[in-house]
């Protein structure tokens, strides 16, 4: 029997069906990509790897702003903002669709990013300029400045919202500012070169890498004294555990982690990974460090409760991923 169908009524349901597909599709898309993600900036190749974690693989690679080198995720706003040092701007990515929807002007050089607990204030390091944008998130055109120290970089926000903590490399010291007023508090000695900065989950603690003193200041955030910690050559950036056992140092120029131990005040191992390592973040849900390589254009993955080095992903151009690049997800 020969069963045919009226050209008019197949079309029809065509189009009645076309929307549950796509529907379809992207449910079955978001669901495989449900794990923690990683937004990695390539400084040569202007743009930025999305990686996911779960499965190690490379998602996409996003267009951004020249000489991508700071990222800082919100998981509230499902955004990433990318500091483009030479574009003098800010990307902001959706981090579902992985496209760019926004570009805020900076005025500056933008390096080192962090964005508030509440997530309504990002702020942007200023490298050149000696200061901090106060960017208001609700509406980006609304900006405040801060004056910095010399050079600054890395920066952190107390879990309280109340304290920014800036890195003022050539100044040789911490910048401890009032986030309501704006006004510097006070500032801290630390060692040579200070770039990298962490806290403490619960914020007692502030870590404090200095590049030409192979050092790590650990600087207790009541009282403002400070303890150095020897580490590899030229460190660069530091993330904490959020066990509050651990914090993990990247070593540029002998291409290592130093892993250190808080209660002993030293390193007790040292992991080799890719060339040149500079950003990295803790991935609380798989219990992994990512390294950002900038030589070998790669990302180490490190296993925390071994401390050996499981596989390395490639990335773009200069991988440098300087700040909080790891998303948790919503599911």
């Amino acid at each position: 029997m020969n069963l045919k169908l009226n050209p008019a009524v197949s079309l029809n349901v065509y189009l009645y069906l076309l929307p549950l597909a796509i529907l379809i599709t992207l449910l079955c898309t978001n669901s495989a990509h449900a794990g923690n993600l990683a937004f990695i900036t390539n400084q040569a190749s202007n743009d930025v790897s999305v990686i996911d974690i779960d499965n190690k693989t490379l998602l996409a690679t996003v267009a951004v702003g020249k000489s991508p080198v700071g990222v800082a995720v919100s998981k509230l706003n499902q955004r990433a903002y990318i500091s483009n040092v030479e574009g003098n701007s800010v990307s902001v990515m959706d981090t579902k669709t992985y496209q760019v929807i926004d570009t805020i002007d900076t005025e500056g050089s933008p390096v080192g990013l962090v964005i508030s607990p509440d997530n309504n204030v990002l702020y942007a390091a200023d490298w050149y300029e000696d200061r901090i944008w106060a960017i208001d998130l609700n509406n980006t055109k609304q900006k405040r400045e801060i004056q910095a120290g010399k050079a600054p970089a890395g920066m952190v926000v107390s879990p309280d919202g109340r304290k920014l903590y800036v890195a003022n490399r050539d100044s040789n010291d911490i910048a401890v500012i009032d986030t309501a007023s704006l006004a510097t508090l006070s500032r801290i000695r630390v060692g040579h070169h200070p770039y990298g900065l962490a806290l403490s989950h619960d914020g007692a603690e502030l870590y404090a890498v200095n590049v030409y003193g192979n050092s790590i200041s650990v600087v207790n955030t009541n009282t403002e004294e400070t303890h150095s910690i020897p580490v590899g050559k030229h460190p660069y950036c530091v993330v904490a555990n959020p066990n509050g056992q651990y914090v993990y140092v990247s070593n540029t120029q002998d291409d290592t982690i130093s892993v250190i131990d808080l209660a002993q005040r030293k390193v007790i191992a040292t992991i080799s990974v890719g060339g040149f390592p500079e950003g990295l973040d803790f991935d609380a849900k798989t219990q992994q460090i990512l390294v950002a390589n900038w030589s070998d254009n790669s990302v180490s993955v490190i296993d925390a409760s071994t401390n050996k080095l499981v596989t390395s992903i490639a990335t773009g151009n200069q991988s440098r991923a300087f700040g909080q690049f790891i998303l948790e997800s919503s599911h």
